[in-house]
């Protein structure tokens, strides 16, 4: 479906023209689609915000720009200060590329080097990422928080790298998932599902107050562990499992 901007739009298709490089990362169609809160950082002003919705403090970041536009110290800056300031119980950030890749040969350093101490410092619950078309999950430096989860909606599936098999867990490869997030008080609880709804990861992370967040292991009724069954895919890729 083609979306004709609406009159009286033409002025921010001027102001686009006028936008530094490093503000470009989408179209100028891109802020006419969506109604976003536009309160991100300046470098990456239409791909950076944050919401609170009831008790959780949403925040998104653009690592895209992180790692091509050279915008990490901005939006570290900008991020803590968003974390800093948010009153509400829970917290999650979402970004597109992983921190830590699950998928061979990725290596996503400037994202780890700007974005992932300001997390750690103010110890947000849960990071949502994707990119990598595997699912996997892990820690970060062995607390409970924050829990660093990679999954994949779509039909494209890549692989699995020796370093995510040796440090996550659960993992997959070849399987379609989504996400469902509960708040209940001082309950979050994360369950990921195929396509078909079977179970394949769910925790819970315990807020005990002064006692801090615990993270509890939810392993009732999950299946197991999925792993592609191909050599190659149909157009003869060993680095995939599906095109």
């Amino acid at each position: 479906m083609v979306v004709a901007p609406a009159a009286g739009n033409h002025e921010y298709f001027e102001e686009f023209e006028d936008t530094p490089r490093e503000r470009r990362v989408l179209g100028a169609h891109w802020p006419l689609q969506f109604a976003l809160p536009r309160n991100g950082v300046e470098q990456a002003w239409d791909t950076t915000y944050w919401f609170d919705y009831q008790d959780v403090r949403v925040v998104v970041v653009d690592g895209t720009s992180v790692l091509d536009l050279d915008t990490g110290s901005a939006q570290a800056r900008w991020l803590d200060g968003v974390l800093a300031s948010n009153p509400r119980r829970w917290s999650v950030v979402m970004t597109h590329q992983p921190f830590q890749s699950p998928r061979k040969d990725r290596d996503n350093q400037l994202l780890r080097r700007h974005l992932l101490p300001v997390i750690r410092k103010h110890k947000v619950d849960l990071v949502l990422q994707g990119h990598d078309h595997v699912y996997a999950r892990g820690k970060s430096g062995g607390m409970p928080v924050p829990v660093l989860v990679v999954s994949v909606a779509g039909a494209k599936q890549y692989r699995l790298s020796d370093y995510a098999r040796r440090t996550m867990s659960p993992v997959a490869e070849d399987t379609q998932l989504f996400q469902v997030l509960r708040f209940e008080g001082g309950r979050l609880r994360y369950e990921a599902r195929t396509a078909t709804g079977r179970l394949y990861d769910a925790f819970e992370i315990v807020d005990q107050g002064q006692g801090g967040k615990q993270l509890v292991e939810q392993v009732q009724g999950r299946i197991g562990e999925r792993s592609c069954m191909r050599a190659e895919t149909l157009k003869g890729r060993a680095d995939r499992c599906w095109e």
